[in-house]
């Protein structure tokens, strides 16, 4: 019975689970585990140590939780980072079998629920105005979907890697030219997210797919459209949405120090949130003070600071590294980071090199891996890319 159900739907699932809800994502995760286990029958050793940054990044966070001295809070922070050793589990035995899959079939699961959630979310907001009187501040339209979406930022991530993925796709002639229209509706929702950060990764990301993925697939008609498209949105998103236009503004007034009054705190908090974490980080630099003590170090340097919003973790996942970690084990995950990418990069492999590359800015502003969505769609991407490597090795061979 297990053979009539692919593995590429299983891995898909964890996917499109991801933007719908935590409580089916985890349902997912479990799902695959005993799926691969039950249909496999055992796991590869060698080929779980293929997987050598997400099984790394595991081993370190056994070793926090070790030196933590709250070992209840560094508990309820180990177990939500067993997708970084579950999902090589399941890769290993498929490597095993020697029969690849084919995971743009994955991968695009979490398209899917994208939409799923935001034709929801919209849905939803639409019978909460008319039929239960709900009023929002329009000006401010992420209030217009959040309530039912997952956390923006996360929510914003997603839909970075939609646009990737579906300029990927058409690149490698698995989309049709109609698919790209999705990607100024993609920017619109973008632009109703709170996360300045994530608009401005998408500002850097919109020429790099045109350049890498689009170009050579449409006629200079056809490109001029889409360019004009996506940019005619952003820019009517600007003028249009005083939420919008505000908030960008009153982020460079706020680094710049020409605002006196704070309209938007989020620039001026990440100020306070990092000298504090520098601030910590220079007490202990070396082994770090643990997942189950940080948090609560952290706080006691915002109480010192006059800081009002505790337990606010560091906003940077460098910064949250060295915290848990310790600046040696910091220096070995970004180690293996780059060295992945440089593999990427020598096999062409543009699409993950730069989902990766995204990753990486996102983390200068979030603690990606302070949630349970984050952990899971990072040790995805860091497996399937692993994944994908090894296949092209055995292609080649």
């Amino acid at each position: 019975m297990l053979n009539k159900i692919s593995d590429e739907f299983i891995i898909g699932l964890v996917f499109f689970t991801l933007p719908i809800s935590i409580a089916a994502n985890s349902i997912s995760i479990v799902i695959f585990i005993l799926f691969f286990t039950i249909k496999y029958k055992s796991f590869s050793l060698k080929n779980i140590f293929v997987f050598t940054l997400p099984i790394i990044l595991f081993l370190i966070q056994i070793y926090s939780f070790f030196i933590s001295t709250d070992k209840q809070e560094a508990l309820n922070k180990f177990i939500p980072y067993l997708p970084f050793l579950i999902f090589p589990l399941g890769f290993s035995s498929i490597l095993k079998n020697k029969k690849p899959i084919h995971l743009d079939k994955s991968l695009f699961y979490l398209v899917y629920g994208v939409f799923s959630i935001l034709i929801y979310a919209l849905i939803r907001t639409v019978i909460d105005i008319i039929f239960y009187n709900k009023r929002f501040d329009y000006g401010r339209g992420g209030e217009l979907i959040l309530n039912y979406t997952p956390h923006h930022v996360y929510l914003g991530v997603f839909i970075l890697f939609s646009i990737l993925l579906i300029s990927y796709l058409f690149s490698k002639n698995k989309l049709g030219k109609k698919m790209l229209l999705i990607i100024p509706f993609l920017y619109l929702i973008l632009f109703l997210l709170p996360s300045r950060s994530i608009l401005l990764i998408s500002f850097i990301l919109f020429p790099i797919i045109l350049f890498t993925f689009i170009r050579k697939q449409l006629s200079k008609k056809q490109l001029i459209i889409i360019f004009t498209l996506t940019i005619a949105t952003i820019i009517s998103c600007f003028i249009l949405l005083d939420y919008t236009r505000h908030k960008i503004t009153h982020a460079y007034y706020n680094l710049m120090n020409l605002e006196k009054e704070k309209t938007f705190n989020g620039v001026d908090d990440r100020k306070k949130i990092w000298k504090s974490s520098f601030e910590l980080i220079k007490n202990k630099p070396i082994i770090g003070y643990g997942i189950g003590d940080a948090q609560k170090e952290l706080n006691k340097i915002y109480k010192k600071n006059g800081f009002y919003k505790s337990n606010m973790n560091a906003h940077n996942q460098y910064l949250q590294f060295i915290m848990d970690y310790g600046l040696v084990f910091t220096l070995l995950i970004l180690l293996l980071i780059m060295m992945l990418l440089l593999k990427l990069l020598k096999h062409k492999n543009y699409f993950y090199f730069i989902s990766i590359f995204i990753l990486l800015l996102v983390f200068l502003t979030e603690s990606l891996l302070n949630r349970q969505l984050g952990i899971v769609f990072i040790s995805l991407i860091f497996a399937t890319s692993t994944y994908s490597l090894k296949i092209k090795k055995f292609e080649t061979n």
